[in-house]
């Protein structure tokens, strides 16, 4: 049997790549996860308490780190997007 697996992604602030990532269930709930830039300079976060998955997600649009929390639903099934806390953007 497969594992599940969840894809991250987001716009480098630094340098405006496309950043992309799977990560398996099992490895997010076990740890934290990080998906880093090429570049260097940025890096999305995953960490898991328990209850809930807690994103820190660099925004290409803004240039700051936006905080997310979302329960195990909302992560673990389906498509979750997430937009700029400043612009309203996807």
């Amino acid at each position: 049997m497969a594992e599940e697996m969840r894809t991250f992604g987001y716009l480098c602030p630094a340098c405006g790549r496309t950043v992309m990532a799977a990560r398996s269930v099992l490895a997010l709930e076990a740890s934290n996860a990080e998906v880093e830039c090429p570049c260097g300079k940025s890096a999305l976060s995953v960490t898991y308490d328990g209850e809930r998955y807690h994103l820190r997600i660099p925004c290409g649009l803004c240039g700051q780190t936006h905080p997310a929390v979302c329960p195990p639903e909302r992560m673990l099934r389906g498509a979750t997007a997430l937009s700029c806390g400043q612009t309203g953007q996807f």
